[in-house]
């Protein structure tokens, strides 16, 4: 979503994590990634300021390598061919 008029468009927000947030069971989780830096910072603010997950990752290598199970996507391998970063996001829920 690089135009800026695009951004409100954005799936993951304050109101879909509260949204989220009230269907999860306590320790459920939730995974989210993109390729897009920007999108990367809106979504870990919105997390942060959802108060109700958890981001479960310790050390960078938890949020840039993709983990064994989750699966590749084609949206995925056209950002690697681009030369794009990937970030693997994962939250539990309180």
């Amino acid at each position: 979503w690089p135009k800026a008029r695009h951004t409100k468009r954005r799936l993951i927000n304050e109101q879909l994590l509260t949204q989220l947030s009230s269907k999860m069971k306590s320790g459920a989780e939730l995974r989210v990634a993109t390729d897009i830096g920007d999108y990367l910072r809106t979504a870990l603010l919105a997390f942060r300021q959802s108060n109700t997950f958890d981001w479960t990752a310790t050390r960078p290598p938890d949020w840039r390598i993709r983990p064994d199970d989750w699966p590749s996507t084609r949206y995925e391998a056209k950002a690697i061919r681009e030369g794009r970063c990937c970030y693997y996001l994962r939250f539990n829920r309180y």
